[in-house]
């Protein structure tokens, strides 16, 4: 898994699990823009790294994936992650 999504207050929010390192977040990073696709529907999105977290993101990060981290710590669950929204 390259990058972990939630929704949250109404935002779509996405970090890279591995964060800077990572060639999605690099990608992400230079281009600035791209395009998500979800079975049928696309859409032309903005990358930009925001200063401070919502309240409550980071929770729902965890309550999202620590099912596919259960020994781990869920590693896009963290103030540590890049996010791009």
């Amino acid at each position: 898994m390259e990058v972990g999504f939630v929704l949250f207050d109404g935002t779509l929010f996405v970090r890279a699990v591995r964060g800077p390192v990572s060639r999605w977040f690099q990608a992400a990073s230079n281009h600035r823009g791209g395009r998500i696709r979800v079975d049928s529907l696309s859409r032309a999105v903005v990358f930009a790294a925001d200063g401070e977290d919502p309240a409550g993101i980071d929770e729902a990060y965890r309550a999202k994936f620590a099912s596919r981290f259960p020994r781990h710590h869920c590693p896009c669950a963290s103030r540590d992650a890049p996010e791009h929204h």
